[in-house]
């Protein structure tokens, strides 16, 4: 997998675990506790012990628990092979075109309103698919933003099936339980710490 420069930092002397302490710490905020805490990407640590990666993993999650996601969403490409680039380029559509139909024209301009999510990939190589934790602003329970918010999974699957043909959706209101352990599966595999995606990413990119 490349790596993702864009957002990347300088290298500095700290162990792979005091920078996935940063990670972690770094992708609490994206969940509806810390809507308004937007920091930079967090550089991912690269190739920790598989002990390592497992205690990366288990932090993850429990930082995960705690988060306010309200939905699971999972978006296929039904067996195409993509590179993580091609992936994120069309998560970044996807991602403006659901958060257009959830805030309005203006939904750019409103950062505090737009749909928070996390994502891991996964099979890129063999049939591309992505999972995603994602958290609706709580706020919008009255008006059209309600009715909108309330349409989450067809507005999901709309936009995903006008980037992606072929493509298909799940949206499914969340469910604690071992949700936090099944995405994030792929993460004993050493490199895939360098290919989850945070919503945050897009923040400034429109």
């Amino acid at each position: 997998m490349g790596k993702n420069t864009e957002h990347s930092t300088a290298k500095t002397d700290s162990t792979p675990e005091q920078l996935t302490a940063k990670a972690i710490s770094d992708v609490a905020v994206i969940g509806a506790v810390g809507r308004h805490s937007f920091g930079p990407t967090p550089q991912r640590p690269d190739g920790p012990s598989f002990d390592v990666r497992q205690r990366m993993r288990k932090e993850l999650i429990e930082r995960l628990d705690m988060m306010a996601y309200s939905h699971f969403i999972t978006l296929t490409s039904n067996h195409q092979e993509w590179s993580a680039q091609r992936l994120r380029h069309r998560l970044k559509i996807w991602d403006a075109m659901v958060n257009r139909s959830l805030n309005g024209p203006r939904w750019s301009s409103r950062p505090d309103e737009r749909l928070i999510w996390i994502g891991f990939p996964e099979k890129l190589e063999v049939n591309a698919h992505v999972h995603l934790l994602a958290a609706v602003d709580p706020d919008a329970s009255s008006g059209n933003r309600a009715i909108q918010a309330s349409r989450l999974p067809l507005l999901v699957d709309q936009a995903w099936k006008k980037i992606v043909s072929g493509g298909s959706t799940k949206c499914d209101i969340l469910e604690r339980g071992r949700v936090n352990w099944y995405v994030t599966k792929e993460l004993k595999f050493g490199d895939r710490w360098e290919d989850f995606i945070l919503s945050q990413e897009f923040q400034t990119s429109w």
